[in-house]
């Protein structure tokens, strides 16, 4: 019987090829998906803002949204950020689905979207539609002259110096910051913690914002877009989407970068990038810039804020009434 001899040599139709293309694609898509990671960071605040601005417009231009369908965008823009967070983490860890405190989070945003801000909104809109009705043209300075995107830029400037005004109130005075401590209290940032705000803080701003729009005679319909702007960029400013910008970039807006500086757990870090804007903060010597400061921990040291819900919306009266109380004690000595 013959031995046979195989020859390891033998080179059949398509194999040579089959082994060279395999690697090849694999290389070539993971080429692909390297530089659409490394692309999208860079795109990702504009795609997200362009996308919830337009399609709000488009449903305004189109008469299509209803009165609760401000509302429903908003929670659409949540949506979209809460997937970019899972397609592009800035932080892994900080996921919304390993968060414990998320379903307090969404019950939080709840009370505040579908309760107390609607509510609030209402009430602000009815009361500067009927002053901008009866109070005389005279007496208003807004520069209606201007084009309308001129006159949004100075409605935010002026809303948003107001609001630096008082966020900073609320870090100065321990019974503001009783009920601005739930929103600060967190180790791990996301989108969700753009409404982690308790009701009492929204009723303050409120009966300052109301008001200073009387006063500079806002019309009602920017009321409308300066809430948009502010809900949509507020999200992105909490949220956990990797966003990357030229470093000038931060002293224009309020990035995530820029603000997650501000919830630093170190007082020195907490005490600095109040605005929504970063120019009053520039101004007023408060800004610290992302690229010059280290961030380590978020959250506020010792965790004084309860973990159940209920526990979190009663903590500012519990708070301030035992501040009160050991206030009197003293004074009573």
């Amino acid at each position: 019987m013959s031995d046979f001899v195989v020859n390891s040599d033998i080179k059949h139709p398509g194999t040579e090829a089959a082994l060279v293309t395999a690697p090849t694609v694999q290389l070539r898509r993971q080429r692909t998906t390297a530089n659409w990671r490394a692309i999208l960071p860079w795109a990702s605040y504009w795609i997200i803002m362009v996308t919830s601005f337009g399609l709000t417009a488009w449903l305004v231009q189109e008469n299509r949204l209803p009165n609760t369908g401000w509302y429903v965008m908003a929670q659409v823009n949540v949506v979209l950020i809460a997937l970019f967070e899972e397609l592009i983490p800035k932080n892994k860890q900080n996921s919304v689905f390993h968060d414990r405190q998320s379903w307090n989070d969404i019950g939080h945003m709840l009370l505040f979207k579908l309760v107390c801000r609607p509510l609030v909104w209402m009430v602000a809109l009815a009361i500067v539609s009927f002053a901008s009705k009866h109070w005389h043209s005279s007496n208003s300075i807004w520069p209606s002259h201007l084009p309308v995107p001129a006159q949004f830029v100075a409605l935010l400037l002026v809303f948003d110096l107001i609001g630096y005004g008082y966020h900073r109130a609320l870090h100065r005075f321990d019974f503001l910051f009783a009920f601005h401590a739930l929103h600060h209290d967190t180790r791990n940032m996301h989108v969700l913690k753009a409404n982690r705000l308790h009701v009492g803080e929204e009723v303050i701003n409120f009966l300052l914002l109301v008001p200073a729009m009387i006063i500079v005679g806002c019309p009602p319909g920017m009321m409308i877009w300066l809430g948009m702007w502010e809900v949509f960029e507020g999200n992105l400013a909490h949220s956990n989407v990797d966003q990357k910008f030229p470093s000038w970039f931060h002293y224009v807006v309020r990035t995530a970068d820029v603000h997650h500086i501000h919830h630093s757990n170190e007082g020195r870090l907490q005490n600095s990038n109040f605005g929504g804007l970063p120019i009053w903060d520039v101004i007023f010597g408060t800004y610290r810039h992302p690229f010059d400061t280290t961030l380590t921990t978020t959250g506020i040291d010792g965790n004084p804020v309860p973990k159940g819900f209920w526990g979190q919306l009663c903590y500012p009266l519990v708070s301030n009434f035992r501040a009160l109380r050991a206030r009197a004690s003293v004074l009573g000595k």
